[in-house]
């Protein structure tokens, strides 16, 4: 992973990237027995790859004393492939399962001090979600049919959220906030489905220091 930060006279820029590469190999042997009583060995072979990559973009603008404006956004992307061979008295199995999944965030937000001891912030917030799966069982070669091989699925979403923070005093924090979020879930391939949600997310909250080492929030 990288980091990189640049900070201007009103602006800071920050970018990262992540990358994980990883492979595992197993092997494993049983001794097992049957309904009949007839001992059998098992072997299985599994090999593993995953690779996992983030970049994401941070900006901060102060637009005035009072007012802060900031960007960020990220991706991430993933691919995950296990493949299996499994020798037993009924024959030869292969399966192999390859999914690809990925995340895109956008994060509009701003903060605005119009009092000292007042702050105010809204930030509005767009997500893109996916996976994408296929599996696959073969007999002796043969191919065998599973349910929901293949499967697509995505889900947008959508958070727009105001929050106002008032220090009352010295040992006295008022916070509230109120959020709404839009969702869509979409399954295609060998099933079809959506799902459609819309929620409201109010919060307040009372911060009280009675000493330094003492807080109490309700």
């Amino acid at each position: 992973s990288a980091a990189a930060e640049y900070r201007g006279e009103t602006s800071i820029y920050r970018l990262g990237f992540g990358l994980n590469l990883d492979a595992q190999d197993r092997l494993e042997q049983s001794d097992l027995t049957d309904l009949s009583g007839q001992f059998f060995s098992e072997q299985v072979l599994t090999d593993f790859r995953s690779d996992e990559g983030e970049v994401t973009f941070d900006y901060e603008k102060r637009l005035s004393s009072d007012i802060t404006a900031r960007v960020l956004a990220l991706q991430t992307i993933e691919r995950d492939i296990t493949a299996a061979t499994s020798t037993t008295g009924a024959g030869l199995y292969d399966s192999r399962e390859e999914a690809l999944s990925g995340e895109t965030i956008v994060r509009l937000a701003g903060s605005f001090t119009p009092l000292p001891q007042i702050t105010t912030e809204t930030s509005l917030e767009v997500a893109h979600n996916f996976l994408d799966k296929q599996t696959s069982l073969s007999l002796n070669d043969a191919p065998v049919d599973l349910p929901s091989a293949n499967v697509l699925v995505k889900e947008q979403r959508g958070e727009a959220s105001v929050s106002a923070r008032w220090r009352a005093s010295r040992a006295v924090i008022v916070e509230a906030a109120l959020a709404g979020e839009i969702s869509s879930l979409m399954q295609s391939g060998d099933v079809e489905k959506s799902k459609s949600f819309q929620f409201i997310k109010p919060r307040t909250s009372v911060t009280i220091t009675l000493a330094d080492a003492w807080q109490v929030r309700a």
